[in-house]
This record gives structure tokens, sequence and C-alpha cells, in this order.
């Protein structure tokens, strides 16, 4: 067995995009020089793939959901709802995805483009939008971004899914607004918030909606939810931000 089939095997990590693995695997050699993973059976293989799936299940598992509903895609409502049910945090927003939206684009503008970073099955969510962006979408998930591009073509809306691993994208698509939601820990991997800004400086779009979680992954409120380290980053940049908050989530509406 390779190591990016024995890396796939638990089911959580099935979806992954074979070429994140091997950039995740490269990243491994990088730091073990010495390292052999010619033998399934050895230590050192064994030690590859704990770790590896380690580092997939920080950026990738958080928030991954029951697949199967996918399986049943369609355009009925019930079935878009029940997709967005699938998934921890576009089932929180569930109640308020409407009245989000239109703070939001109260604020921007109704997007005639939309970039949405790290998208899970968020644009299922477009019937709440109450208008119809050119839509890109970027995400690790074969399966997902499957499902979304049957999605776009089910609703006539303009726009792709790709499977992307956005920290290596060097040009985005010029675009109105951008969504970065629950994103920035899965860029910086608690080594300080470099990468953060990497990615939002290359984003080519008028306005940054970048959301953070206001509860811990254990559930408990945190004391202080706003973000002093991204708040100083756009007052260094130039960036001028408008914050909504909503149950469990913080969003940052930035002008560029």
């Amino acid at each position: 067995m390779n190591l990016v089939k024995a890396i796939k095997r638990k089911k959580e990590l099935s979806a992954v995009s074979d070429a994140f693995v091997h950039k995740e695997i490269d990243a491994y050699i990088k730091r073990h020089p010495k390292v052999v993973l010619s033998n399934p059976r050895s230590k050192e293989f064994k030690a590859a793939v704990k770790d590896i799936r380690s580092r997939l299940r920080k950026v990738y598992g958080l928030f991954r959901g029951s697949s199967k509903v996918l399986k049943n895609l369609s355009q009925e409502e019930q079935i878009i709802v029940e997709i967005l049910n699938s998934h921890s945090s576009t089932r929180e927003r569930l109640p308020y995805y409407k009245e989000l939206y239109t703070k939001i684009f109260n604020l921007t503008g109704k997007p005639k483009k939309l970039l949405d970073i790290g998208c899970g099955v968020n644009p299922f969510s477009l019937q709440f939008m109450e208008c119809k962006p050119e839509y890109y979408a970027y995400d690790l998930s074969k399966e997902e971004i499957g499902a979304v591009n049957k999605y776009f073509s089910l609703v006539k809306v303009k726009g792709r899914a790709s499977v992307k691993d956005v920290l290596t994208i060097k040009r985005f698509p010029i675009v109105d607004v951008a969504f970065i939601w629950k994103m920035t820990d899965m860029f910086d991997l608690k080594k300080g918030h470099k990468k953060t800004e990497e990615v939002l400086t290359k984003i080519k779009a008028k306005h940054l909606v970048v959301s953070f979680a206001t509860q811990t992954m254990s559930g408990k409120q945190m004391n202080v939810p706003r973000r002093p380290w991204f708040e100083r980053m756009c007052k260094r940049l130039n960036w001028q931000f408008t914050i909504l908050e909503f149950p469990n989530e913080l969003f940052y509406i930035v002008e560029c």
C-alpha cells in the first residue's frame, strides 16, 4: 500500500484530494530528510501516516459533516436545508443566513462576482442571498466541490467550484466580495498570522468578509471574541472594517 492510500484509509480523510496529500507528504519529508517510507510495516511509515493524518485533520477535518446527504442533491429547498445542516458552521448559520447576507451586502453592495475560500457547503446558502453573483468556490473536498458544481448548474449560476489548496494559489480571480469564513486558524496552524496576511493580501476584492468563531471547540463562549491581531493587521494595511456579531460567529467586513 502506498503512503497516500494509507493516509486516506480513514473515512474522514477519504475525500481529500491526492494533490493536497502529496503536498503534506513532501512537507513531512522536508522535516524528516532521512526518513525511509518504502515499507508500510515499518515504524517510520506508521509514524508518517499518523503525523500527516493529524495535520490534514487540522486543515480539513474540523468542520466536516456527513457526506451521505450530498448523494441526494437536488434543487428542492428541503434537500438544500439538509445539506446546510450537514456541517456545523452552516448549521449554526441557518437561522440567520438571510439576515447575515442582508447586513453584509448593505455594507458591500450586492456582488456581481463572489469568491468563497474554504467554502465547504456554504454555496448552498445562495438562496438566502437574493442575488446570483458569478461564484468562485474553493475547497479541498472533491466530493463537495463536485456537488457544488452540480448545484451551480441546477440553479444556473455562472462560476465554478474547484479543488484547491488556497495556500498555493498565486493569483485569485478579481471579485467584488470574498468570503474567508473560519479559515484563519487553518492557514496559520498556531504559527503567528503571516499565512493569513499572505492569503488576504493576494485576494483581489473590494471587500473581504472574514469570520471567526466566538466559541471554543468545546463549546465555551470566548471571553474576548474579537481578534486584536486581525484589527492591528487591518490598521497597518490601511483597511477599514465593520464588525457584525451573530451567535457563535464574528464577521469583519473589510474594505480594501
